[in-house]
């Protein structure tokens, strides 16, 4: 399956778009996002950047004033006592902000220059209402850190398939941009507000709904990078999240690629399983296990030649070997409901 990659041009300024960032207890990785966010080549009369503190505890604030006072385009709002979380905080962003097209990332990524110039083309190609921008990992020094590189970019290799024929069903809020109009049209974030998770994936369902065009994004100056997790703790809280969040998804597509993801990997485990007692199994296990590898190769690889990511052949075949063990371990994890995150916990 093709995926189209797009050029970036300096000439494409014409969209302006408001830049829309909750943060809480981020004080770790302001700085690096700051330098970022400074390194934007786009008008500043033609964007602007909204951060919305929701709560912290830590000295993320003070690691931004600076940048706040120093710029006129850069706003920094609070939530107040009786708001709480990432959606109250974007709805606030997105509430203050005054131009059409919204951006989201996040407060540990890392935005290229370009970014802007990237999304601005697309806009006046296509008019799409919402965009799905991609996003890499950094910081893979770690079996645990390069698994999820190669995880998220086969989740993202499946998600732009989708989009490339019409029928998209992942995002990633880290690197999102729709019109603010849509947003209204779809009443935000009405409904999820109290999944601790879904500002992206449950947002393009409403998009999807509604009949709205949305497009994607591959480009190495689109690429939005954030650090990959380094403690197996964490991780798993970020991946209970993600999985919860499917349970209130309304596409039935995305529901059957889960339900596909989970049949197969579970299915190479049980072959494992029947085949050391039985080895006429053996050749079921070797079959599945080269169809799935070669799927996931071509997809993979193909998403990190467009986006110029790294691509290697030992870790990817390390990280998808893992898989399945990785699948039923991460199960044994939801017999407990709650999740951690950000200091705080939520009821699944």
């Amino acid at each position: 399956m093709s995926i189209k990659s797009e050029e970036t041009s300096s000439t494409h300024s014409a969209i302006n778009f408001s830049i829309i960032v909750a943060f809480r207890n981020e004080e770790n990785n302001l700085s690096n996002f700051v330098q970022s966010l400074k390194s934007i080549q786009y008008p500043t009369s033609q964007f602007e950047i909204i951060l919305i503190n929701d709560h912290s505890t830590d000295a993320s604030v003070e690691r931004i004033q600076a940048f706040v006072d120093a710029n006129a385009h850069v706003q920094l709002l609070y939530l107040n006592q009786k708001q709480t979380g990432k959606k109250a905080a974007l709805q606030v962003g997105i509430d203050a902000a005054q131009f059409n097209y919204i951006i989201t990332t996040d407060a540990d990524c890392f935005v290229p220059e370009n970014w802007l110039y990237t999304y601005s083309k697309k806009i006046q190609q296509t008019n799409a209402a919402a965009i799905i921008g991609s996003v890499g990992v950094t910081h893979t020094k770690t079996f645990l850190t390069r698994f999820q590189y190669y995880d998220l970019m086969a989740l993202q290799a499946v998600g732009f398939a989708f989009a490339n024929l019409n029928k998209p069903i992942l995002c990633n809020g880290a690197n999102f941009c729709y019109q603010k109009a849509a947003f209204l049209k779809v009443n935000g974030f009405q409904g999820n507000e109290k999944q601790p998770s879904g500002d992206d994936v449950l947002l393009l369902q409403k998009f999807v709904a509604a009949h709205l065009k949305i497009d994607f994004l591959i480009h190495q100056d689109n690429l939005v990078l954030t650090k990959a997790i380094s403690e197996l703790t964490p991780f798993v809280q970020q991946r209970k999240r993600w999985f919860y969040k499917t349970r209130h998804t309304s596409s039935i597509l995305q529901k059957a690629m889960g339900l596909l993801l989970l049949t197969t990997n579970f299915s190479l485990l049980g072959l494992l399983i029947w085949s050391i007692f039985d080895i006429s199994h053996i050749i079921n296990l070797i079959v599945l296990l080269i169809v799935k590898l070669t799927i996931d190769f071509f997809l993979t690889f193909e998403l990190a030649k467009k986006a110029k990511l790294p691509f290697c052949f030992t870790d990817f075949m390390i990280a998808n070997l893992f898989y399945p063990f990785g699948i039923a371990m991460f199960f044994s994890y939801l017999t407990n409901s709650r999740i951690k995150w950000k200091q705080r916990e939520y009821q699944s």
